[in-house]
């Protein structure tokens, strides 16, 4: 407890925690404990949570800065047109998301799913959504060969979606 105390954030988890607004009961407890600077027994749960209000604060901060940041690097376009096979084009593996989706007959259970994000060497973001699970991480490099499947925008970004993708070892420049 003396640690984070004596820790240089204990003014910033105060200021979080106050700025959380007093329209609720939850708001008013916490803004009026913090602001006594001190807690009963009672109180200890409600200001310690001031804690996790403020991890909420950073956690949300850092999310703007990074769409920001992708929405500044991203080229605009696309890199090829729809239905056109692009074959050996070096990308960098930006973000895999994975998870079940439901298969569609029965008695079948989920199936893994993944969405791979990747970034060619112009900036283009190009997203592949495939049921075979891929074994790469975020900053792979790799060579993607796949057909385009349409142009989409998310978040403000030119995605070339693809299909029938297969992603290999970059060729080595001669």
């Amino acid at each position: 407890m003396q640690d984070v105390l004596s820790s240089e954030l204990i003014d910033d988890v105060i200021s979080s925690g106050t700025a959380v607004g007093t329209d609720s009961d939850y708001g008013r407890n916490l803004a009026t404990a913090l602001e006594a600077g001190f807690a009963t027994e009672k109180m200890e749960g409600t200001v310690i949570s001031a804690v996790a209000v403020y991890g909420r604060q950073q956690r949300e901060a850092a999310k703007e800065k990074a769409q920001l940041d992708r929405l500044q690097s991203t080229a605009d376009g696309f890199i090829a047109p729809v239905k056109t096979r692009v074959r050996n084009i070096p990308a960098t593996v930006t973000n895999v998301y994975e998870s079940p989706r439901p298969r569609h007959a029965y008695p079948y259970g989920d199936e893994p799913f993944q969405i791979i994000t990747l970034r060619d060497a112009k900036g283009h973001e190009i997203v592949w959504k495939t049921g075979s699970i891929q074994s790469v991480e975020s900053g792979t490099e790799v060579a993607l060969t796949g057909t385009v499947k349409a142009h989409t925008q998310y978040q403000g970004v030119d995605q070339t979606e693809i299909s029938r993708a297969k992603l290999s070892a970059p060729s080595k420049p001669r």
